[in-house]
């Protein structure tokens, strides 16, 4: 899987990593996650991302 870094921290893509999962993590995993919210576990299935659509 790849991304574009300046897709990746838009503020329109969320990545949430519930509290269960962060524990669990390897340092580099961490790492890497970093920047991305970590959130309770019974809010990680919540919907956040929105799209917009723009007209050029």
């Amino acid at each position: 899987i790849g991304y574009s870094r300046s897709w990746l921290f838009r503020p329109e893509v969320s990545i949430r990593v519930p509290r269960s999962v962060h524990a669990g993590l390897s340092g580099r995993a961490r790492s890497l996650l970093r920047f991305n919210a970590v959130v309770d576990d019974d809010q990680a299935s919540l919907p956040r991302e929105a799209y917009r659509e723009f007209s050029y």
